[in-house]
């Protein structure tokens, strides 16, 4: 008797039927995830190579959400700005208009005053509430932080700086031309002018950036008394003189290639002597070259020298100099440094400070290294104490207290107290002023607020109006109200006999 051991057909189907099973399976994956390599027995090479486009992917994805958050950082930052841009064009304005002193009262210029006072209580505010996702952008939070100043350096600005981390970025300088002053000298030939008759006189033009002045001397002054007449208008020509020997030493009161010195001999009056230049290496030297007599000038064209700006680099970066300071602008280090004279005059190289840390860093690639990372420094826009008074003499003012900031919170009730007759005719007043509200006073945890009612939560009165505070003020023996868009925790207090705004 046979006996069946193998169904060769049905092993076949089976087969078959299996290969079909797994091919329906992975098509149906791929249909579901959208992806031809799911796993590495799909592709080894290709599965590499996908999930590094994945991974550079993801990461440029961040970078770009990164680079536009750094544009709504520097958006709102510039929003700041304008504002304060356009708060101290006010104070600009008041500065001008209350230098006409003769044409304004006292009350005038100490109302302008006040607006002042305003105006910079307005921008420190701007500068301690301007932030982006609770980060303060304008209190100096932001600004770099730097050490080992030198002393050369009068004054310095950092405006961005690619810092390793835990490390710092030292600054040097190395000074490769001297800036120098527009000089020209006059040649006398003695202390004193000696001209051709007692009659006789010595005038010249002297112009520089800001203006020019016409100068006639007779015989016998000295050269240290026209030193002291060309002084008393340098603010109006912008040139200096000082007497030294023989020679009178005329220069720009500026350094740079703004400045210059320029002198036309209107009448030489017989002086011997002329017109020389300072040295292109040492302005306080005399150049033995260029030296023109007294009487070849006369009638004839000016006189000019120009300064020159001072020539510098900066970390081996070449440094754009304009008079006395130099400045690098460069994705590595960007600042700006005011030297002083005697250093910007000086060749050499000195550190002129440290970059530690600080700024506001941002990370604009898709890796995070040092050369995708960008620092940006914005400093403190808040007006620094004490503030600038004007020189109008106004009645004194008690000291002004930093603003102290509570988070609002629902105060506990406080035992109600039938409000001062002068309470009630300041609520009085600032509800019939805005025509609006009641002048009564309701008890507290009553829930209408109707405007022109008196606040008992924080144990002071208050005006409130539709969500502008009413500052009531005591304006020449009446109770006065002028609507101001303050601070919901700035409020109105009434203190012996007149209200003042607190925090």
């Amino acid at each position: 008797m046979s006996r069946i051991n193998t169904n060769i057909n049905s092993l076949i189907a089976q087969r078959v039927l299996g290969q079909q099973n797994k091919s329906l399976g992975t098509s149906l994956e791929r249909l579901s995830t959208g992806l031809r390599i799911n796993r590495a027995g799909d592709d080894p090479a290709g599965l590499i190579a996908s999930e590094k486009l994945r991974a550079e992917n993801a990461a440029t994805t961040a970078a770009i959400s990164n680079a536009e958050r750094a544009d709504q950082v520097a958006t709102v930052a510039e929003g700041g700005l304008n504002e304060v841009s356009g708060l101290l064009l006010q104070v600009q304005g008041l500065v001008t208009s209350t230098a006409n002193t003769a044409g304004l009262s006292t009350d005038e210029r100490q109302a302008n005053q006040q607006q002042i006072d305003s105006i910079l209580q307005t921008i420190d505010r701007i500068s301690s509430t301007t932030s982006f996702g609770g980060t303060k952008l304008l209190n100096g939070g932001l600004d770099f932080t730097v050490t080992g100043q030198s002393s050369k350096v009068t004054d310095l600005s950092v405006e961005g700086a690619k810092i390793a981390f835990g490390g710092s970025t030292a600054v040097n300088a190395v000074i490769t031309a001297s800036a120098q002053h527009g000089t020209v000298y006059l040649s006398a030939g003695g202390t004193s002018l000696d001209l051709s008759a007692t009659t006789a006189s010595f005038a010249f033009e002297l112009g520089g950036a800001k203006g020019t002045r016409s100068f006639s001397f007779g015989s016998g002054t000295t050269l240290a008394n026209i030193a002291t007449n060309i002084n008393s208008f340098k603010n109006v020509t912008g040139v200096s003189a000082v007497a030294s020997g023989n020679y009178l030493k005329i220069k720009s009161t500026d350094l740079g290639t703004d400045a210059f010195t320029s002198v036309k001999v209107t009448n030489g009056g017989g002086q011997a002597g002329g017109v020389a230049f300072g040295s292109s290496i040492n302005e306080n030297t005399v150049s033995t070259t260029g030296a023109t007599a007294f009487s070849s000038l006369v009638g004839g064209a000016a006189v000019r020298d120009a300064g020159q700006n001072v020539g510098a680099t900066i970390n081996g970066l070449q440094a754009r100099g304009k008079g006395g300071s130099i400045s690098v602008n460069s994705d590595a280090l960007a600042l700006s440094l005011d030297l002083t004279t005697t250093a910007s005059q000086t060749l050499g190289s000195f550190t002129a400070l440290t970059v530690t840390g600080g700024g506001a860093q941002f990370n604009l690639g898709a890796s995070v290294d040092i050369g995708n990372q960008v620092r940006l420094g914005i400093s403190n826009v808040s007006t620094p104490p004490p503030r600038a008074r004007s020189a109008t003499p106004t009645s004194p003012r008690r000291p002004r207290t930093s603003p102290v900031r509570r988070s609002w919170s629902r105060p506990r009730p406080r035992p109600w107290r039938s409000p001062s007759p002068r309470r009630r005719a300041c609520s009085r007043s600032c509800s019939d002023r805005r025509g609006i509200g009641s002048s009564s006073s309701p008890r507290p945890g009553d829930p209408q607020r109707s405007p022109g009612f008196f606040l008992r939560a924080w144990g002071r009165s208050v005006c409130e109006a539709w969500g502008k505070y009413s500052v009531c003020a005591d304006v020449k023996g009446r109770a006065d109200c002028a609507d101001r868009i303050i601070r919901p925790r700035n409020v109105c207090a009434a203190e012996t006999g007149h209200a003042k705004v607190v925090r």
